[in-house]
């Protein structure tokens, strides 16, 4: 009988010890109680997430650009308040008879009035794509050049005219959507300062399209090219998608005004002439960007930075960046450039890259 109680204590101490030990494990390892992974497995869902753009299967193609001015003419009555307001040259025409056909593949241009000069004698001069710089003094006609192109002003005679052929395939057809040229002339303050850079672009993104166009945004399909438009905008720009808004450095600060102003002006019409019938391709205008002495009070080091972008936005987006500035300097890059140069609303000569 002794024999038999000691070990049945031995055996009921054993069977303690061994509860004791698994509840001690329960303590130190709580996850064990868990059926889901720990932390770290969903960290890596997350990171897989934010940079979704980059494995779309989803693209686009760029379609060039056009813009046609023919015979402009934009004048300015010599008024008695514009001879007490006015610190520049009186004259009654910002803008004498000038034609330009503005292509990015190639650029024409074009002046009735200048028969002298034989680069801009008839037939009109084909001229390399490139980033277009307009220079001339104060009063030159730059900046009316750039507000008739816009539609800021309306000229006296004359007309404006843009384009944009989408090439035709097996998939879809041949149609024409156009850009709309955005002019940029400031740097006022950005908002939404907290923002990463890919959430507020993507903001405008559908911003721009729920104001334009019919586009179901929510769709499996248009959420694919969002991330197929963002990735190839962060790319172009050298933009981080993660880095807030406040954190930008002024060069960064340029290209995503950039990038932003190229998503308003490329998205300004979707339509469904726009995809392909398999909807795994979609045709875009390449952006029309017009700067108005934008860089002009910036340093040649920040200025370095952001030119590249001007000439992506034309060599990868079949673009067209006209610049009307007085510090040409600032735009020199190894990429060759056109320059315009106007006096008295007229062009008087120009100065093109020449490529063999």
């Amino acid at each position: 009988m002794v024999s038999s109680f000691r070990k049945d204590t031995s055996c009921a101490s054993a069977f303690l010890g061994a509860l004791i030990l698994v509840i001690n494990l329960h303590a130190s390892y709580p996850f064990i109680r868990h059926s889901q992974p720990p932390p770290m497995m969903r960290t890596s869902q997350q990171t897989t997430t934010t940079t979704r753009y980059s494995t779309t299967t989803s693209s686009i193609q760029w379609c060039e650009s056009n813009v046609e001015i023919t015979d402009i003419c934009q004048m300015y009555p010599d008024t008695i308040w514009r001879r007490l307001t006015s610190s520049v040259p009186r004259r009654e025409f910002a803008l004498q008879n000038i034609s330009c056909m503005f292509y990015a593949l190639p650029l024409l241009l074009r002046n009735s009035t200048v028969d002298n000069n034989n680069v801009l004698s008839d037939p009109p001069v084909s001229v390399p794509r490139s980033l277009v710089l307009l220079i001339g003094a104060s009063s030159s006609g730059k900046s009316a050049l750039l507000k008739v192109i816009q539609g800021q002003e309306l000229p006296n005679s004359g007309t404006v005219q843009f384009s944009t052929t989408i090439p035709s395939s097996s998939n879809t057809s041949t149609t024409t959507i156009v850009a709309k040229p955005i002019m940029l002339d400031d740097r006022s303050p950005l908002s939404r300062q907290n923002e990463a850079v890919h959430r507020e672009l993507r903001t405008v993104l559908r911003n721009v399209v729920a104001e334009y166009s019919t586009v179901e945004m929510d769709s499996t399909d248009w959420i694919s090219f969002e991330d197929a438009i963002l990735g190839e905008m962060l790319s172009c720009f050298g933009l981080s998608p993660e880095k807030k808004l406040s954190s930008l450095t002024p060069s960064e600060d340029y290209r995503f005004r950039l990038a932003k102003a190229s998503l308003e002006s490329t998205l300004h019409y979707v339509d469904s002439r726009m995809f392909c019938i398999d909807g795994k391709l979609l045709h875009l205008p390449g952006p029309i960007l017009l700067l108005d002495e934008w860089l002009d009070k910036e340093t040649s080091q920040v200025a370095s930075k952001v030119v590249p972008a001007l000439h992506n936005i034309v060599h990868n987006f079949g673009g067209i960046v006209l610049s009307a500035t007085h510090k040409p300097e600032l735009y020199e890059h190894t990429t060759p450039l056109s320059k315009i140069m106007l006096s008295s609303g007229k062009i008087l000569n120009m100065d093109l890259p020449n490529y063999q």
